[in-house]
This record gives structure tokens, C-alpha cells and sequence, in this order.
């Protein structure tokens, strides 16, 4: 099973085209990135990853593609700045995780100066809700060319801290 959706599934699984997007860029290894130490959660996401590897959606011939894919998650020191792309760079090559200067741009300059394409969790964590209800329902929200929804944190020395995302039509 690649998702919770069975129609998803069949769809990806007719489609001899489909492939997972960092597999149609030919990028390899995939690095995630989680932003505080280990925990029982963060458990789940190693076990997903197993999971796929049993699959054989990762590793050699990830999804019957041709290609290699590896997956590895690494742990962060939990510094909020790790957000900023560069910082995240830095962070996932041992060093403090402080935003480089750019240029260059990751894209042409990133992780051990390699390009490298950064995405954050709010971008992917949407993927699964758009494959389900279409990009149009997507498009839906937000400005002409700023399409989509968008998460908002409010933390720090609050009394209830929270995340939600907001939908303007």
C-alpha cells in the first residue's frame, strides 16, 4: 500500500509512468530532517521508511524505476532557525545551523556544495490531501499566483501554543 487511499493507489499502481517526485528528479539520497532530538513519535518515521524499503518504494530499483533512492533521517539539535534552508544545509552537514550567504543558492550550491533541493514538511504534508481532492481544490485557496493554503505557528512564552492552517478563498 503506497497511501491510505485505495483509489490513489490504483491509480499510481496503473500508472507505469508514476514515479515518486525526488525518483523524476534523479535525486539521491533523500535526507529528512527532524528538528529536536529522538522520541517515541519520531519512531514512526523510521518505521515508514522500513516499511517502504520492505516495499521496495527505497533502496536499490526504488519503485521498479532503474534508480537507487535512500532515505535517512537525521536528528536535529531542535534550533528554530534550522527552518531557513541554508540553516538546515548547515545543520545536516555537522555544523551549527547558522543561514549561509547567498549566492550561491542551494540549487546550484547546497548540501557538501552539491545541488540540492530543500523542501519543508508544510509542502509535503499537503501532497497526500491534493492527490485525494485534485490540485484544482487546491488552487482554490489563496491569490492567483500564490495558490494553496498556509500553516501558522504561534509558540514561545505563550499560554496556549498552537499551529493551524489557514484557507482564504
Amino acid at each position: 500500500m503506497i497511501t491510505n487511499n485505495p483509489k490513489v493507489n490504483q491509480q499510481i499502481e496503473s500508472d507505469a509512468n508514476w514515479r515518486p517526485a525526488p525518483l523524476t528528479k534523479r535525486a539521491a539520497p533523500h535526507t529528512h530532517h527532524i528538528n529536536h532530538q529522538p522520541d517515541p513519535k519520531t519512531a514512526l518515521n523510521q518505521n515508514a521508511i522500513d516499511e517502504a524499503y520492505e516495499a521496495g518504494l527505497l533502496g536499490n530499483n526504488a519503485a521498479k524505476s532503474g534508480w537507487d533512492f535512500d532515505l535517512y533521517l537525521h536528528h536535529g539539535a531542535g534550533a528554530y532557525i534550522c527552518g531557513e534552508e541554508t540553516a538546515l544545509l548547515e545543520s545536516l552537514e555537522g555544523k551549527k545551523g547558522m543561514p549561509r550567504m547567498k549566492p550561491p543558492f542551494p540549487a546550484g550550491a547546497g548540501l557538501y556544495g552539491c545541488p540540492t533541493t530543500v523542501n519543508n514538511v508544510e509542502s509535503i504534508a499537503v501532497v497526500p490531501t491534493i492527490l485525494r481532492r485534485g490540485s484544482g481544490w487546491f488552487k482554490s485557496f489563496g491569490r492567483e499566483n500564490n495558490a494553496g493554503t498556509k500553516l501558522f505557528a504561534i509558540s514561545g512564552h505563550v499560554n496556549n501554543p498552537i499551529l493551524f492552517n489557514f484557507f482564504k478563498k
